[in-house]
């Protein structure tokens, strides 16, 4: 790596030398519903949010929580409910049962 470079930021990743941008030397970026806190990652290296989490850009180092106490229906590994806080609902233990309303 040439001294004068940067690296990707968290949630971007590439390795085009000579650049003058990061869009241009870092121009792939994590989905929607992804992220990556890893800086200076030349592969993917974008995971899907964590439980309860969201993430609604591309290109974020870390995802958001949802708010309110609300919870995402599905584990980590289902992207859709994972991309908004829209789809982060309200829970409600009845019996052994978890009932998600929005």
């Amino acid at each position: 790596m040439c001294a004068s470079c940067k690296k990707c930021a968290a949630g971007r990743y590439g390795d085009l030398v000579g650049e003058t941008t990061e869009n241009e030397a870092c121009p792939d970026k994590c989905e929607v519903g992804k992220y990556s806190d890893v800086k200076g990652s030349v592969n993917d290296t974008c995971i899907v949010c964590p439980q309860d989490e969201y993430a609604d850009e591309e290109a974020l180092g870390g995802c958001k929580r949802c708010l309110n106490g609300r919870k995402t229906r599905f584990p980590e590994n289902r992207i859709p409910e994972h991309h908004d806080n829209e789809l982060c609902h309200i829970v409600y233990l009845l019996l052994d049962y978890i009932c998600l309303t929005k």
